[in-house]
């Protein structure tokens, strides 16, 4: 279900005839537009204000995991979507095209085991974080930062205490933070 408010939370009205498909994230980008990413790979956008919805071509990317989060990076309505299976889609344009995905050196094809769960962005710093081998009955956490939202660099698990990380956020330009299972919470400020 999805619903949009015009007062700011005094009162909510459900949008009607959306897919059946949980949504994860919704990120505006401004008052009209914004995006929202979803279980079963659906992402939408919104030139509206959140009245009415577009479904984006992920289907013919191959793309029918669940998609987690989404970062916008830039403008124009460009940004970072990740989601299951290790996935990391740029696109561009207010969603009107997805490019392909954001695979680098870095980031090799077992990939399929990671669930990528939250991505933040700050002054063209990057960090994704998530579950690092989520076939496994015993996966770690998994953090990941990129200078260029392309190439992606896997934090060290020791560094964090090997915890599944569920959210990052950026504070401020400088200081993010991560938060994950067992209490787990780390915040750098060399970002």
């Amino acid at each position: 279900l999805l619903y949009v408010t015009y007062d700011a939370g005094v009162t909510w009205n459900l949008v009607n005839d959306l897919l059946g498909a949980g949504v994860n994230k919704i990120q505006m980008y401004n008052s009209n537009f914004g995006y929202a990413v979803c279980e079963s790979g659906l992402f939408l956008r919104t030139l509206d204000g959140g009245n009415t919805w577009d479904i984006m071509n992920t289907y013919g990317k191959n793309r029918t995991v669940s998609l987690n989060d989404i970062v916008i990076t830039g403008t124009g309505g460009t940004g970072i979507i990740v989601g299951d299976n290790g996935l990391i889609i740029g696109f561009s344009g207010f969603g009107a095209t997805l490019s392909a995905p954001v695979i680098s050196a870095n980031w090799p094809t077992y990939s399929v085991t990671k669930q990528l769960k939250s991505i933040t962005s700050s002054g063209g710093t990057f960090y994704i974080v998530g579950q690092n081998d989520v076939s496994l009955t015993e996966h770690t956490g998994l953090i990941l930062r990129s200078t260029d939202g392309i190439s992606w660099t896997e934090i060290p698990a020791s560094a964090y205490n090997n915890s599944d990380q569920n959210k990052v956020r950026y504070l401020d330009n400088l200081t993010a933070v991560s938060v994950g299972d067992d209490g787990n919470m780390m915040i750098t400020s060399n970002s």
